[in-house]
């Protein structure tokens, strides 16, 4: 709250005598630790509201990558930047529930590899282009991703891949090309293992960097902090380790399956080859027949067309046919040249006609001109002059008037000029009188609102003092109980003294809230950048200081309780949870090494439970506490017949004895 501020020596002297350096750092101690707690699980759980998914991530990359082969090298070059960041941290949420994910492990776990390569091969195969280079090896998008996304040594082969895909993908040959492209992509899994190791060994590091500048252990919760962050760091460098082993055998098995891809591929590709070399022995035995077959059936056809050709009857025939051709050839080239002399003529006609139109346009144009000019020269048009009897009148004429017109518009003038000036400098006198009204107003309403604040934060005061009054009632009678050597949080020994009211403390929260409002407002409003303002800000705001100050001096005097304090400030009114000073008596709380629970321990039955006691831990385990004749507490056992003082603690749950035990007795007596 904002009336609340670090705590001095003033404030210790409040403390009671009963708490402890001790026992009050580790009250301290263990409420910083709920509320870091809170505030990291707070700041997780909005992380992983907010956090990137993988899924979204690759399904944008498979759909760029599937898309045209002309937008493929503007893709390559923004997913190189990022892969080639040296940037672990996991950013993308995993499918699977496991580990967050960096881009290059998302990357490799999506089909963005394979779908760039198909998308290459298919622009390739149909003559488009996928690179601003004439191949991919001069490329350097495409260097940067074979380099980024494949095997260490083997981007020079994964330029080339697209090119025998585009060449083989109608032949067996083109699956085991796709094969050896995808033996040749970098692992995801092996990626994502090395991402953790990395994270691992960097957050261990950072342990054991902090517990060599931490001092020597002084206190026992500081020794335990130790041997925590040095379990911690262990545990991250083991993580480490078993990361690198997990690794090795994930690259000797793919090692091992990619290397058996190989020896199939190669063994399929050699039987490929034999098959083609049988086929293609056979095809040439078949050409060859095929080639003797057409000599043979050509040869009766060659014979008969050389003793067609030696006819004498169509030699002259051929000769008269080359004749009338020579004919046709010399009336076309006569035509041609008619016809290019008759075009000529006709292109000088439309010359001709084109001249004769400008100059009629041009003789036109002239005229108009000339006949404007001489309607602008009349007087009545030179002049400009709108009445419709000034056509008939004579250029004297026209200037006399115009003399006259002038001269009256002159004086006219003269006169709207005095008398705006005139109503100008009235208007101006009533706005300063307005001002200064209004001026006035803006000050008593400043005064008012000044007055309201302070009034509304003296209310919440009164408020305050009397609920601080009542709840330091409630604080002395819990004090006067344990006093005597009673726990007021015992159902049983609760008076109505040591109980604070509800009523109490929800109306000191209403008004601590109110003056916080009412704070806040003051503070809005008189911080504010105006002349006024400024001019009662000094004024005032040492009023409303004054006021603040003393309501935190109200509410400073319930510290002296501190856990009715709490319980006070809590906004739902209940009690914050118990640590070991606040628990019934014989109870002590432990929290788990493996998620930081809270648990309690009964020190009589040895017993452990999840949920807050509320009672004593003898009397949960079968002592009777009774209150003998003096005042004092007492606890005894109904079943052996033994007492024992309170405070002091039992050492064994009190139980009836065994059915064998009563027997034995019954016999022996």
């Amino acid at each position: 709250m904002f009336l609340f501020r670090e705590k001095g020596e003033k404030d210790e002297a409040h403390t009671p005598r009963a708490t402890t350096p001790r026992s009050r750092r580790e009250f301290l101690a263990v409420k910083a630790a709920k509320w870091i707690g809170g505030a990291a699980r707070q700041a997780t759980a909005l992380v992983r509201l907010k956090g990137l998914s993988a899924e979204g991530l690759r399904a944008d990359l498979e759909t760029r990558a599937s898309s045209t082969p002309e937008s493929l090298e503007l893709a390559l070059t923004e997913w190189n930047k990022l892969l080639a960041n040296a940037d672990d941290t996991p950013r993308y949420e995993n499918p699977s529930g496991d580990a967050a994910m960096t881009y290059r492990t998302a990357f490799l776990a999506s089909k963005a590899y394979e779908l760039c390569l198909q998308t290459a091969a298919t622009g390739l195969a149909s003559g488009r282009s996928c690179a601003s280079k004439p191949t991919l090896a001069q490329c350097g998008a495409w260097q940067g991703f074979a380099k980024a996304s494949t095997l260490p040594g083997c981007d020079g082969l994964l330029l080339q891949l697209p090119a025998l895909l585009a060449e083989s993908r109608a032949y067996e040959a083109g699956r085991w090309a796709g094969e050896v492209a995808l033996a040749l992509k970098a692992d995801a899994q092996s990626e994502h293992l090395r991402s953790q190791r990395g994270l691992a060994a960097q957050r261990a590091e950072q342990l054991r960097a902090q517990l060599r500048d931490q001092p020597a252990a002084t206190s026992p919760a500081a020794a335990e902090d130790h041997c925590r962050a040095s379990a911690d760091a262990v545990r991250h460098y083991l993580g480490f380790r078993v990361g690198l082993d997990e690794a090795s055998a994930r690259l000797q098995r793919l090692a091992e399956e990619r290397r058996q891809k190989m020896q199939e591929a190669q063994q399929s590709l050699e039987a490929m080859a034999r098959a083609a070399r049988e086929r293609a022995g056979a095809a040439e035995a078949q050409r060859e027949a095929i080639l003797n077959d057409r000599a043979a059936a050509l040869e009766a056809p060659k014979k008969a067309l050389e003793e067609f050709e030696k006819d004498p009857k169509q030699v002259e025939s051929e000769e008269q046919i080359r004749q009338l051709e020579e004919q046709r050839r010399q009336l076309l080239q006569e035509l041609e040249v008619a016809s290019r002399q008759l075009g000529q003529e006709r292109q000088q006609r439309l010359q001709l006609l084109s001249q004769r139109e400008a100059h009629t346009s041009t003789c036109r144009a002239k005229s108009e001109q000339l006949e404007r000019e001489l309607q602008e020269l009349r007087p009545a048009k030179f002049y400009k002059v709108l009445a419709a009897r000034a056509a008939s009148m004579t250029e004297g004429e026209i200037l006399t008037a115009l003399k006259r017109c002038t001269e009256r518009l002159r004086s006219t003038a003269q006169r709207f000029q005095a008398a705006g000036l005139e109503h100008h400098n009235a208007q101006r006198l009533e706005l300063q009188r307005q001002r200064q009204g209004v001026e006035q107003q803006a000050r008593e309403a400043l005064q008012y609102h000044a007055q309201i604040e302070l009034g509304h934060l003296d209310a919440a005061a009164q408020t305050a003092r009397r609920c601080v009054a009542s709840l330091l009632d409630v604080a002395r009678a819990r004090a006067d109980l344990v006093a005597r050597g009673l726990s007021p949080e015992l159902e049983q020994l609760y008076s109505v003294a040591a109980m604070p009211r509800r009523q109490d403390m929800r109306e000191l929260r209403a008004a601590l809230s109110s003056a916080e409002c009412a704070w806040n407002e003051a503070t809005a409003f008189w911080s504010q950048d105006t002349a006024k303002v400024k001019e009662f800000a000094s004024a005032v705001l040492p009023q409303l200081e004054a006021a603040r100050e003393r309501l935190a001096r109200v509410v400073e005097e319930l510290s002296v309780d501190p856990a009715l304090y709490e319980l006070a400030m809590s906004e739902d009114g209940q009690a914050p949870e118990v640590h070991d000073s606040g628990l019934p008596h014989g109870w002590e709380a432990l929290v788990t090494e493996d998620d930081g629970e809270v648990y309690y321990h009964n020190l009589v039955a040895g017993s452990t439970q999840w949920e807050l006691p509320t009672q004593d831990a003898a009397v949960c385990a079968g002592w009777r506490l009774f209150q003998a004749e003096d005042g004092g507490w007492f606890y005894h056992n109904p079943y052996d017949g033994n007492s024992l003082w309170w405070p002091g603690l039992p050492t064994y749950p009190a139980q009836p004895d065994s059915l064998e035990s009563l027997q034995k007795e019954a016999e022996e007596g």
